[in-house]
Parts: C-alpha cells; structure tokens; sequence
C-alpha cells in the first residue's frame, strides 16, 4: 500500500509533556510517526494507525522498519538517508512505502 509518513526525532522531555506538536499530529490525516535518534517509534498519530491497520501498541517500542514495503537492502539504505537527515536538519519530508498489517 502506499501511503504518506511524516517522520520525526522527539526527545524523552518531551514525550508524555502534553506538548502541543502531538495534540496537532492526532488531528492531521496524514500518518505521522516519531521515533527515537536510533530509529524506536515513540509515537503513532491515529491516521497512521487507520492507514496501515496496526495498534498503537504494536508499534511502539518497534523500529521504523516495521512496517515498510521495501527489500531488505533498499530498507537499510533507505533508513539510513532519513535517519541521517533527521539528525542534520531535525526533519525529514518525503514519502514512505509502508504496508497494511493485513
């Protein structure tokens, strides 16, 4: 299935902070997902959810991978280019070709 990511670094102070930013990506169509700099989902907005048919609780703690559609090889290199851009510019945009639970 293809489907829209959004994907982000958040740090420990602020999950569980209340902070705005996860009070706006709950609201947002698009799946969103937020992950540690090693690459752990911390948080899954519930379009992501919808979209790919999994829990919330089955992806935390996972790693982004999880759920992507692509070759083991392309997978690694894929990661590694938004991991890497996350760390330099605290972001990344794109898409991400994940696959449905089911």
């Amino acid at each position: 299935m293809r489907g829209m990511s959004l994907a982000g670094v958040i740090s420990a102070d602020h999950w569980g902070s209340g902070d705005p930013l996860l009070a706006a990506l709950d609201m947002v169509e698009d799946g969103a997902s937020l992950s540690t700099p090693e690459g752990i989902i911390v948080y899954v907005n519930a379009a992501e959810q919808r979209l790919f048919g999994y829990e919330r609780d089955e992806l935390l703690g996972q790693h982004v991978s999880v759920q992507n559609a692509y070759s083991p090889e392309a997978n690694a290199r894929i990661v590694a280019a938004v991991m890497a851009a996350l760390r330099e510019k605290g972001q990344w945009r794109g898409e991400w070709f994940n696959r449905r639970k089911d």
